[in-house]
């Protein structure tokens, strides 16, 4: 199990990532609806479902 300064260290660099790709270009130019992990979870079980029927 991660420490708490394992957690820690995570959201930090969660929170450097995040302001990264939201001032840098061309990151900065992305729709953002189809960026992130939920966007792409959201995405792919999208596919599976036509995939499967």
């Amino acid at each position: 199990n991660p420490g708490q300064s394992n957690l820690n260290a995570s959201q930090s660099r969660h929170t450097i990532e995040k302001e990264f790709f939201a001032n840098v270009a061309p990151w900065n130019r992305l729709d953002t609806g189809k960026v992130g992990v939920r966007s792409l979870q959201t995405r792919l079980q999208a596919i599976l479902e036509d995939y499967i029927r």
